[in-house]
């Protein structure tokens, strides 16, 4: 007899009282043999199968353009900025005028903007806004929006 009928008979054997011990050994022998098949299988497949190649990027996008500058700035431009800040009733335009003297007489309080603080800014263009947190509550405010009688002309 060759080893796979002895093999087999041995789970054939009906008048063994151990025939159920059998049965779970040849269930085990069974699962045994699917999981080192599975095993096998997945080795094969990670030594056959290749890996798909690289994908280059293109030359335009690895070419880096120089950024335009306007320069350095200087301590007079300077100091004109830290004396306009964003936020303060007291911040004048850049240039003075007409324009300055028709915006003082429409400002609002100074208390009034000392509620207002800013948190961030988000969108571009048209949908551009920022968030700030006005009498304690934050509020989205777009371009355009009225705040304790100020209003967003410009985010820059």
């Amino acid at each position: 007899m060759s080893r796979a009928s002895l093999l087999l008979s041995r789970y054939r054997e009906t008048s063994d009282p151990l025939r159920t011990e059998r049965r779970i050994e040849l269930a085990a022998l069974l699962l045994s043999m699917f999981l080192v098949l599975q095993l096998l299988y997945s080795v094969a497949r990670i030594f056959i199968i290749s890996q798909p190649e690289a994908i280059l990027p293109a030359p335009d996008s690895l070419v880096v353009r120089e950024l335009q500058h306007s320069g350095l700035v200087s301590a007079e431009q300077s100091n004109e900025v830290r004396a306009r800040p964003v936020f303060w009733p007291s911040r004048s335009p850049l240039n003075g005028g007409a324009e300055a003297a028709a915006a003082e007489n429409t400002k609002p309080g100074k208390n009034e903007l000392d509620k207002v603080k800013l948190l961030g800014i988000f969108g571009e263009g048209d949908s551009a806004g920022i968030i700030a947190l006005v009498k304690g509550n934050k509020k989205r405010i777009l371009l355009g929006d009225k705040v304790v009688g100020w209003t967003l002309d410009a985010i820059e």
